[in-house]
């Protein structure tokens, strides 16, 4: 026959035989977080083990030392908000209370595992991309132009939003930005970050409106960087029709969506710096290019002006020419006038025939003088009156 027990009593007895089974032996476990509280300096959390979607395993740990947690939270970089969803390998007691039933003493977590786990995920998630063969293709975008219409995801209170408008706006260069708000902490974040890829995608395909896409986030660390080691913000990135910069403020780790995007920068400034970098680097070519402009139509005048020059002289040259043979055949012509003048003539030796009435014969009226016909011979210096007596 079965002994009757008050509960008290059936608690006792498994504490005692849990005490006995376990002791103070430490066991590693792997599990994952599906809900946190706080409860004065206690830490309370649900812990289960998944095989699909069905849990197959559940329990209950407590932290009473706050450092235990404090130490990976600040290794991962995320809030005790964010700890929902992780795998983690912790060293555990176990117990029993007869208010609470089984606990798992949590005595330590390994951030190492957490980080591996991620690790391991990056590497799944590209050996995908590579798969589909996008995952270079970010990666071969071209800023043909200065990035001056930029699309910015990230929250408005984002002190890395901030450090990076501020280095931008104190340039000398003017920008458009327009800002996609999405979460960029906690379990959310990377639903709405792949939501504003999403829409940007959408507004370049209607107006291409858009030269560059930027993400932003500021500090954190690197598991909490890593946990943008997402598929579908992947994807996202990849088939972006315009360059993407990653800005998540990490100093040590490159994620993956730093190794796909076409731009990576260390922090929101830096990525202020290089964009305006690139600025510097079209104004200068602008400037050689207008300089080369200004100097090769400052040649090319100069060539004009020698051409015309040039030409001008040979103008001159052939008018000179042409006035000097003009000049020279005139003088010409009127010295053989001048050598044929009636006076110069007479000079020669030659005589002028004219009628008694003192008009100069010309060579028929000479051929028709007959006998007894009178008329003047004029010579240079002397008037001759003749009166013909017989021709022969």
């Amino acid at each position: 026959m079965l002994p009757e027990l008050k509960l008290s009593q059936f608690t006792d007895l498994v504490q005692q035989g849990i005490s006995t089974l376990f002791g103070e032996h430490e066991f590693l476990i792997i599990w994952e977080v599906s809900k946190v509280k706080k409860w004065n300096t206690r830490f309370y959390i649900e812990l289960v083990e998944y095989k699909g979607s069905t849990v197959v395993a559940h329990a209950h740990g407590v932290i009473s030392n706050q450092s235990i947690l404090r130490k990976p939270l600040q290794e991962w970089g995320i809030t005790l908000e964010e700890l929902t969803g992780k795998q983690i390998l912790m060293t555990c007691r176990v117990s029993f209370h007869k208010d609470y039933g089984v606990q798992l003493h949590i005595q330590d977590i390994s951030s190492e595992y957490t980080l591996w786990t991620l690790k391991k995920k990056e590497q799944d998630i590209k050996g995908e991309l590579q798969s589909l063969g996008i995952a270079e293709l970010n990666k071969q975008k071209k800023l043909w132009l200065p990035p001056y219409r930029i699309a910015v995801i990230s929250s408005p209170s984002s002190e890395g939003l901030k450090d990076f408008l501020q280095v931008m706006q104190e340039s000398e260069y003017t920008f458009s930005y327009t800002l996609f708000e999405s979460a960029i902490h906690g379990n959310n974040a990377n639903g709405e970050i792949h939501q504003a890829l999403q829409t940007i995608y959408k507004q370049i395909e209607k107006k291409s409106n858009f030269d560059l896409v930027l993400i932003v986030r500021g500090g954190g660390g690197a598991s909490g960087v890593m946990r943008y080691n997402d598929i579908h913000i992947a994807k996202g990135i990849c088939h972006m029709q315009v360059p993407v910069m990653m800005a998540v403020g990490h100093t040590n780790d490159q994620t993956l969506l730093d190794e796909i995007a076409c731009f990576s920068a260390k922090t929101p400034t830096d990525a202020a710096y290089q964009i305006i970098s690139y600025y510097e680097y079209f104004h200068q070519v602008l400037k050689e290019l207008y300089e080369q402009i200004v100097l090769g139509v400052q040649d090319k005048t100069q060539d004009v002006k020698d051409d015309i020059e040039d030409l001008y002289e040979e103008i001159e040259s052939i008018i000179l020419n042409t006035i000097e043979s003009y000049r020279t055949n005139i003088q010409s012509r009127y010295e053989l006038i001048n050598s044929s003048r009636p006076e110069k003539m007479l000079q020669s030796g030659y005589a002028l025939l004219h009628s008694s009435e003192g008009t100069l014969m010309k060579k028929g009226q000479i051929d028709k003088l007959k006998k007894g016909d009178e008329f003047e011979v004029r010579v240079y210096d002397k008037i001759l009156k003749v009166k013909l007596e017989g021709l022969h």
